[in-house]
C-alpha cells in the first residue's frame, strides 16, 4: 500500500467517524432553536399572565366592595323594618324570625360568592404556573447560560417583591 492510499484510507475512516457527530450537532442545534422559541413563547405567556393578574386585582377588589355594599344595604333594610313587621302567624307564633334569617342568608351568599371567585381565580393561576414551571424544568438543561441567568434574575425579582 502506498503512502497516498494509506493516507486516503485513514482520511476515509476519520470522515466516517466525524460525519455522525456533525449530524448529531446539527440535530442538537435544531433542538436548541426549538426550545429557545418555546421558552420565548412561554416567557411571553408568563408576562401576559402576570399583567393580567395585576390588572385583575382591582376588579376583584371592586367586586368584593360591591358585594360588601350589597350585604350592608340588605342589613340596613332589615334593620329599618319595624320590630315584628310581619303579623303573628297562626296560634300566636311570632313571624319576626325572618329578619335575622334574611341577614344571615345575605351574608352567607356574599361570602360564598367571594370565596368561589377567589378559589376559581387562584386555581386557574396556579394551574398555569405549574404548567409553565414544568415546561421550564424540562427545557432547563438545553438553555444557554445567558437565558438561565435571565430566568434566575426574574425569579429573584419576583421573590423580592413578595
Amino acid at each position: 500500500m502506498s503512502p497516498t492510499s494509506a493516507r486516503q484510507a485513514a482520511l476515509g475512516v476519520l470522515l466516517e467517524d466525524v460525519e455522525p457527530l456533525v449530524k448529531r450537532t446539527e440535530d442538537l442545534a435544531a433542538t436548541l432553536t426549538t426550545l429557545h422559541a418555546q421558552l420565548q413563547a412561554d416567557s411571553s405567556a408568563l408576562g401576559a399572565l402576570i399583567r393580567e393578574a395585576l390588572e385583575g386585582q382591582p376588579a376583584l377588589l371592586e367586586a368584593a366592595r360591591r358585594l360588601s355594599g350589597s350585604a350592608g344595604r340588605i342589613e340596613a333594610a332589615a334593620a329599618a323594618l319595624p320590630p315584628g313587621g310581619v303579623a303573628s302567624g297562626p296560634a300566636g307564633v311570632n313571624a319576626g324570625w325572618w329578619r335575622p334569617a334574611l341577614t344571615g342568608a345575605a351574608v352567607a351568599a356574599v361570602a360564598i360568592a367571594s370565596v368561589a371567585l377567589l378559589v376559581w381565580w387562584y386555581g386557574a393561576l396556579s394551574l398555569h404556573h405549574a404548567r409553565l414551571g414544568h415546561a421550564l424544568e424540562q427545557a432547563w438543561p438545553a438553555l444557554d447560560a445567558g437565558t438561565r441567568a435571565q430566568v434566575e434574575q426574574a425569579m429573584r425579582q419576583t421573590s423580592d417583591r413578595r
